[in-house]
C-alpha cells in the first residue's frame, strides 16, 4: 500500500521575507487523493500540535539551516546554518537573543549540544564552546583528530564522545579540553551517536548500528538495519527504532524497524504514511515517537499499540527539511529547512515551556532613553547627545573634496636650548631649562585669524589636497582582481581582460608581485631560450622553474593565463630571499608594502641567483653547490654573465696619493640623483637622463676609510671605471623618496616647457609651472597672508583652477610630450676608458664614432609601481616591447609593439601612452 503525500498551501517568498519569517498555517483543506482508510489522519480535530512561529533565520537568504537544538537549561532555541553561524531565539515568539560566527571559513554547523556552562557547536574540523551570551569559552581544532567530524554525545557530565566520516573516534575532557582516549571506529564512519542505559550506539552510513561498551568502547553487537543507507535512529530504554533507505530502486524505506536490545533482534516492522527521514522518542511517553519526512510532513506514532498514526502534520516549508529537535517537555518541535527558515510547532496548552524547570535567561541591559530636547532650545549643547556608531554618513559630514588632513606641526626648539646644546657624533645634548615638565610641548594657537584668511588657507586648486582628484589612474593601469563565483575560477572570463596573443599571470597566489619581472624576462629572447634549455637535479631551482614558466607562456593560447605556482614555491624555500625580506607572508597588509623597493631588490636577487644556478660546472673556479646561493661568482660562465655583466675597476685614493685598485663585476646599476635645485638659481637646472646614468655607472664619492700608509682613517676618494659594456643594460631607478620623485617631475616639466617653446609648434608658449610666479610676475612678499585685492604680485593661492585635462596642463598631452627617459642610448668607451652617454631621440638614430667601443641600447621593458590611493594601496605593472619574432610565432606578422602586462590583464599600448602615464607611476 502506498500513501499519497499531501502538502499544505505555502506562502510566496516575498510574503515570507516581508513578514520577517511570519507564516500563517493554511492546513489541509480537503481530503481528496487520500487512500481509503487514512481519511482520519488529516482531520484537523485530531491535531495536537499547531504552528506557533516561522522566522527567516540569520543568514537565511544565503545559507540553509543545518542544525537546531533546544537548550536544556533555559527557554532558548539554538540554530546553526551552513555558513558556520549560530543564533539563539528566546521563547515561543522566537525573539533573537544572541548571534555569533563560529567557523571563520564558513563551514556548516553539524550539531549543537547544550551543557551547563554554555552550548557546544561542532563543525567538520572545529569544536567550540560558547556561553549563552555569545562569548567564546574554548576552541578545539586538532588537525590529527578533527578531520571530518559529524556527531557528538555526552557520555559523562564532563566527557564528550565525537565521531564522524573518519576512521577514528575521540573522547574529550571538557574541563581540561584534552583528549582522554582515542580509538578506531568499528565502521568506516560514524554518522549518528545515541546513548542507552547499556550501550553507546553508533550508526554508520552503510545501514549498520554498532553497540559499543561505554567503558572500553569495544564492539559488542552489530545490527544490520537497512539494505541502503541509514537515515536516523533513536533509543529509549531497551527499544531501538531506525529509518533509512532500501537498495531496491534507491528509495526511502516506508517501514520503521524496531529492535529489542535485550534479545538483539528485530521485533516488528512499523508502517508509516510518510517517507521517514528523521525520528525522535518522546521522553514523557513510553514508546511514542515523532517521525518526520524531508518533504515537510511529520506524524506521531506509538509502535507498541499497533494502531495507525493519529494525524499527519504539514510544515509550511519552501524547501526540504534538514533537521528537527524536540524539547524536554515534548511540548515543542523545531524544524529547519534548506531555505533558511526556522519553524516552531507547539501544543494547544497555554503554559507551554521548553523545559520542566528552566533557568532565568540573561538579557542585554536596556538602553536608557535620552531626555527629549525641544527644537527651539538654544541653550542645551548638542554634545549631550552621544554619537551613534554607524557606517553611514552623517548629515554634518563634509564631502571629501572639501576637506584635507592637516597635521599639527612640532614647535620650534627654544633658542636657549640650541645655544647651550653640544653635539656628540650626531646627537645633541642640552641642560633642561626647567621651564616645562618632561615631555610637555607648548603649542601656539592663532585665534586672531580672520574668517576670510582662514578660508584662503585651504588651497582653491584641488592639486594640493592629498590624493589628487584630477590625476586619476587610467583603467588599464588599475589593479585587476579575480571575482570568484560558485564554480570558483572556472567561469571567470580572462579573455575580457586580455585580447592579445600573449598570456598573463594570475595574481591570487602570495608573492605574485614577481609576475612583472617574469614577464620582462620572458621577452629577453637569449635569456628565455637559455632558461628553457636548463635542467638540473636540484629540488628547488629558480632557473628551472623560470624556464618551465617561459615554456608555459610560449605554448599558451591567446587569452589564457598561467600560474607561477612552482616558481613561488621554490622562491619561498630560499633562505636568502627570506633574509632579504623578499618573501611576503599571507597575512601582510598590502597597502603598507613598498613595492618599488621590493621589486628592485628582487631584480638584483634574481639575476644573481640565476647566475649561481646556471654557472658552468666545468669551470675550475666555479663555486661548489653548497656555496652558490646568494653569492655572485664573477669568474664562472653563465647566460646572465654573458648578457648583463659589466667589468668595473674600483679605485680608492688617499690624500697621501696612495691608490688601491680592485676588479669587480656588476649585473645592474642603480641611479643616483643629483640636486637640480641649486641655491642662487631662479629655476631648476636641466639634467639629462644620460648624464645621471653616466654619473651612476662611474660613481665617485668621498668617504672616511683606513689608509695603510698613513696608519689612520683619512678622507679617501672612491671611484669606479667601466671596462666593458653589457649586452643588456639593467637599471634600478630607485625612486623611493619624495625628493627623487620631485626630481623626475621637475625634469619632465622642463623638457615639456622646452618643447612647447619651439617656434615650429605654431602655438603660444604654455606655462610650465603650477603658480603665477613662474609665468612672469614676482611673488608677493606677504604670500597668502596678503589682504590687498589689487595686489599685482603673484600668490600661491592664485593657482589655475580651470583644468580640463590635468596631463595637458602639466605638459603631457600628445602634442607636448617630451620624455625624460629616451627611447635609446649610445654608450661609448674611448681609449682611456672614459664613458660617454648619448641619448637617441628615435629608434633609427645612429651615431658615428671613431672610438674602440660603442654600444647601442633600445628601451625594451619598464616595471612601474601604480599608486591608486591610500586605501587601495599600490601594485606593479610592466610595459614590454615585444619583438618581431614573438609576433611571428603568435600571429604570423612581423612587427614591434608595446604591451602592458597588469597580471592577467594584457593590453596593447603605444609608446606615447607609456611616456604620458609616467607622471602617475613611480
Amino acid at each position: 500500500m502506498e500513501f499519497t503525500p499531501v502538502y499544505s498551501t505555502a506562502l510566496p517568498d516575498d510574503d515570507l521575507q516581508v513578514g520577517l519569517g511570519e507564516m500563517v498555517e493554511d492546513g489541509i483543506t480537503s481530503a481528496e487523493g487520500i487512500e481509503p482508510g487514512f481519511e482520519g489522519l488529516f482531520d484537523t480535530a485530531n491535531m495536537e500540535f499547531v504552528e506557533l512561529r516561522s522566522v527567516l533565520a540569520d543568514g537565511g537568504d544565503r545559507f540553509g539551516v543545518s542544525s537546531v537544538a533546544f537548550d536544556l537549561q533555559e527557554e532558548l532555541l539554538w540554530m546553526g546554518n551552513q555558513g558556520g553561524h549560530m543564533t539563539s531565539y528566546y521563547g515561543l515568539d522566537l525573539q533573537k537573543h544572541t548571534s555569533f560566527q563560529v567557523h571563520p571559513e564558513c563551514h556548516e554547523v553539524r550539531q549543537i549540544l547544550s551543557i551547563g556552562c554554555g552550548v557546544l557547536c561542532l563543525t567538520g574540523n572545529l569544536l567550540q564552546c560558547n556561553a549563552r551570551t555569545g562569548l567564546a569559552i574554548f576552541k578545539y581544532n586538532d588537525e590529527q583528530i578533527m578531520m571530518d567530524m559529524q556527531t557528538m554525545i555526552l557520555t559523562q557530565p564532563t566527557n564528550l564522545l565525537m565521531g564522524g566520516m573518519q576512521p577514528k573516534m575521540a573522547e574529550l575532557d571538557l574541563t581540561t579540553v584534552r583528549v582522554i582516549r582515542e580509538f578506531d571506529s568499528t565502521e568506516p564512519d560514524c554518522a549518528i551517536l545515541r546513548l542507552s542505559n547499556r550501550f553507546v550506539c553508533a550508526g554508520s552510513t552503510a545501514g549498520k548500528v554498532s553497540l559499543l561498551d561505554p567503558k572500553t568502547m569495544k564492539k559488542e553487537h552489530v545490527l544490520e538495519t537497512h539494505t541502503g543507507q541509514l537515515s536516523d535512529f533513536d533509543v529509549s530504554g531497551n527499544l531501538l527504532i531506525t529509518c533509512g533507505f532500501s537498495k531496491r530502486m534507491g528509495t526511502v524505506d516506508r517501514f520503521l524497524k524496531q529492535y529489542d536490545l535485550r534479545m538483539m533482534r528485530m521485533v516488528q516492522l512499523i508502517p508509516v504514511p510518510i517517507d521517514p527521514m528523521l525520528l525522535r522518542f518522546m521522553s514523557t511517553y513510553t514508546t511514542r515517537m515523532a517521525v518526520v519526512s524531508q518533504t515537510g510532513q511529520f506524524s506521531l506514532i506509538e509502535p507498541d499499540s499497533g494502531s495507525t498514526p493519529s494525524f499527519v502534520y504539514q510544515v509550511n516549508t519552501h524547501g526540504a527539511l534538514m533537521n528537527f529537535d524536540m524539547s524536554q517537555t515534548c511540548q515543542a518541535l523545531a524544524f529547519g529547512d534548506n531555505s533558511g527558515v526556522l519553524h516552531l510547532f507547539g501544543g494547544n496548552n497555554e503554559d507551554l515551556t521548553y523545559n520542566p524547570f528552566s533557568n532565568e535567561t540573561e538579557f542585554a541591559a536596556a538602553v536608557e532613553p535620552l531626555p527629549p530636547i525641544d527644537i527651539d532650545d538654544l541653550m542645551t549643547p548638542l554634545s549631550t547627545i552621544p554619537m551613534p556608531h554607524t557606517q553611514e554618513k552623517h548629515l554634518s559630514d563634509w564631502p571629501s573634496h572639501l576637506c584635507r588632513k592637516i597635521y599639527r606641526k612640532a614647535p620650534l626648539i627654544d633658542t636657549d636650548i640650541l645655544r647651550s646644546m653640544k653635539v656628540v657624533q650626531f646627537i645633541g645634548y642640552a641642560p633642561n631649562s626647567r621651564v616645562r615638565l618632561r615631555n610637555q610641548v607648548a603649542y601656539r594657537f592663532d585665534r586672531g585669524v580672520k574668517g576670510r584668511q582662514r578660508k584662503r588657507s585651504v588651497p582653491e586648486s584641488p592639486l594640493g589636497r592629498g590624493d589628487d582628484p584630477f590625476l586619476l589612474v587610467p583603467k588599464r593601469y588599475r589593479r585587476v582582481e579575480m571575482r570568484y563565483s560558485k564554480l570558483g575560477v572556472d567561469d571567470f572570463d580572462f579573455k575580457h581582460y586580455n585580447k592579445t596573443p600573449f598570456p598573463g599571470l594570475e595574481p591570487h597566489l602570495p608573492n605574485t608581485y614577481c609576475n612583472v619581472i617574469l614577464q620582462v624576462i620572458n621577452f629577453i629572447e637569449p635569456l628565455s631560450n637559455a632558461l628553457k634549455s636548463h635542467l638540473c637535479t636540484r629540488e628547488f631551482c629558480i632557473a628551472c622553474e623560470v624556464g618551465f614558466l617561459m615554456h608555459m607562456l610560449g605554448t599558451a593560447k591567446p587569452g589564457e593565463t598561467c600560474q607561477a605556482t612552482n616558481f613561488v614555491r621554490a622562491f619561498k624555500t630560499l633562505p636568502e630571499a627570506s633574509g632579504l625580506g623578499l618573501v611576503l607572508s599571507e597575512n601582510v597588509d598590502t597597502t603598507k608594502v613598498n613595492y618599488a623597493r621590493l621589486i628592485q631588490s628582487l631584480n638584483r636577487f634574481l639575476l644573481q641567483q640565476i647566475h649561481n644556478e646556471t654557472v658552468t660546472e666545468g669551470s675550475e673556479t666555479a663555486l661548489p653547490p653548497e656555496m652558490s646561493h646568494g653569492h655572485f661568482d664573477s669568474t664562472g660562465t653563465s647566460i646572465i654573465k654573458d648578457l648583463f655583466n659589466t667589468n668595473i675597476v674600483s679605485t680608492t685614493k688617499c690624500r697621501c696619493d696612495q691608490e688601491i685598485s680592485r676588479n669587480s663585476s656588476s649585473l645592474l646599476f642603480t641611479l643616483v640623483y643629483p640636486d637640480c635645485q641649486i641655491q642662487g638659481l631662479n629655476k631648476p637646472m636641466q639634467i639629462a637622463f644620460g648624464e645621471v646614468l653616466r654619473s651612476s655607472m662611474c660613481l665617485e664619492h668621498t668617504t672616511q676609510a683606513w689608509c695603510e700608509s698613513c696608519g689612520k682613517y683619512q678622507p679617501t676618494v672612491q671611484s669606479k671605471i667601466v671596462k666593458c659594456l653589457p649586452d643588456v643594460l639593467a637599471v634600478n631607478c630607485q625612486v623611493e623618496t619624495q625628493k627623487d620623485f620631485e626630481f623626475w617631475r621637475i625634469q619632465q616639466e622642463i623638457r615639456a616647457e622646452a618643447k612647447r617653446a619651439k617656434p615650429d609648434e605654431g602655438k603660444p608658449a604654455a606655462p610650465a609651472g603650477l603658480t603665477a610666479a613662474d609665468r612672469g610676475p614676482k611673488p608677493c612678499r606677504y604670500g597668502n597672508l596678503c589682504t590687498r585685492k589689487d595686489c599685482r604680485f603673484a600668490h600661491e593661492r592664485d593657482r589655475v583652477n580651470d583644468i580640463d585635462d590635468p596631463q595637458e596642463f602639466l605638459g603631457l598631452g600628445h602634442d607636448n610630450i617630451a620624455p625624460w627617459v629616451p627611447p635609446g642610448l649610445c654608450l661609448t668607451l674611448d681609449t682611456e676608458r672614459n664613458l660617454c652617454v648619448q641619448e637617441l631621440c628615435d629608434d633609427d638614430d645612429s651615431v658615428s664614432a671613431d672610438t674602440s667601443t660603442v654600444a647601442y641600447y633600445e628601451l625594451m621593458g619598464v616595471v612601474a609601481e601604480i599608486h591608486e590611493s591610500k586605501v587601495i594601496g599600490s601594485h606593479l605593472i610592466s610595459c614590454v616591447k615585444v619583438g618581431k619574432r614573438y609576433h611571428q610565432r603568435k600571429t604570423g606578422q612581423m612587427r614591434n609593439r608595446w604591451y602592458l602586462f597588469n597580471d592577467f590583464g594584457v593590453t596593447s599600448i603605444d609608446k606615447v601612452n607609456i611616456i604620458k602615464s609616467s607622471y602617475n607611476v613611480t
